[in-house]
């Protein structure tokens, strides 16, 4: 393997055998029942994680509460973008995985949140504001689809200037 690993499970042995399976680069071992992975790299995620709901939580305070939840959207469009800007074009191979994974998984994966969208369009719903959470979901997933289309165009754009 090369790497220090960081197994759980039965067995606190390095994994071997055929019965392994990549998952997001985890190591999974499903005959043995554990898992394996790179424990300095689970440390970064953490880091860029916390850092994701820092700058998420923020960016809702400078905001503030409205009738229509401007941060979340904003920042859910933005985090579109920036993923798919992360994860496209030549820059995105030349990066090494674990700064890829890093950055998507922990800063991303914290400063997005879909559990927030959820939470806002049901209570928009359940104050009887239906128009209002239809506009919202339509434009969180457009907003979404093609801030991702525009972060993929920059980023694939960019190996051509």
């Amino acid at each position: 393997m090369g790497r220090a690993l960081h197994c759980s499970g039965p067995l606190k042995q390095q994994p071997t055998g055929y019965n392994l399976i990549l998952v997001n680069r985890f190591l999974v071992d499903f005959r043995q029942r554990r898992y394996c992975f790179p424990t300095v790299q689970t440390l970064w995620i953490a880091l860029a994680g916390a850092l994701g709901a820092v700058t998420r939580y923020r960016i809702a305070a400078a905001v503030g509460v409205r009738s229509f939840p401007w941060a979340t959207l904003g920042i859910n469009v933005v985090g579109c973008f920036a993923l798919a800007m992360l994860l496209s074009g030549p820059a995105a191979s030349r990066r090494p995985m674990s700064v890829n994974i890093t950055l998507s998984i922990g800063f991303l994966g914290a400063f997005t949140t879909f559990s927030t969208f959820g939470y806002e369009t049901f209570t928009m719903l359940r104050t009887d504001r239906p128009g209002t959470a239809l506009m919202y979901v339509l434009a969180s997933v457009m907003g979404g689809v093609l801030a991702a289309s525009a972060g993929y165009a920059f980023a694939t754009s960019r190996a051509l200037g």
